[in-house]
């Protein structure tokens, strides 16, 4: 496969409208591009507005296209957000009850002792890296 020639944000236009994309408000798509990618957007997003290869369903719009590029990157953002709530809640949890567990020590988290032993290589490795973080 050869490399893609590069193309002018008014070659992308008409590239576009060529193979039936209607472009209502031309200069807002030209800017959309400029600052969201061409690949990312006709590439990763019209596929579900083709009639067959390159050519799109009579009716379809850059609106379309890069609404539904808008929608996937908000779901995307939305359950990155939740995944890291899940994570924090997740890890507090456990913090907890690890430090409930070794109330007497309250280095117990260094101690490899305080892990299971059919892991302690790897567990032994993570507490060496954790105890050369202040010596940085």
């Amino acid at each position: 496969m050869l490399p893609k020639e590069f193309k002018t944000i008014d070659e992308q236009i008409n590239l576009l409208k060529s193979r039936g994309m209607n472009i209502p408000d031309e200069q807002r798509a030209k800017k959309y591009l400029l600052t969201n990618n061409y690949y990312n957007i006709i590439n990763g997003y019209s596929k579900p507005f083709l009639k067959e290869k390159e050519v799109y369903l009579p009716g379809t719009t850059f609106d379309e296209v890069s609404r539904l590029y808008f929608f996937d990157k908000e779901l995307k953002q939305t359950l990155f957000n939740y995944i890291l709530d899940a994570e924090h809640h997740l890890k507090s949890i456990f913090a907890y009850r690890f430090a409930e567990m070794h109330k007497e020590d309250p280095e117990a988290y260094l101690d490899i002792n305080s892990y299971d032993h059919e892991k302690s290589l790897s567990v032994a490795y993570i507490i060496s890296k954790i105890n050369r973080i202040p010596n940085k």
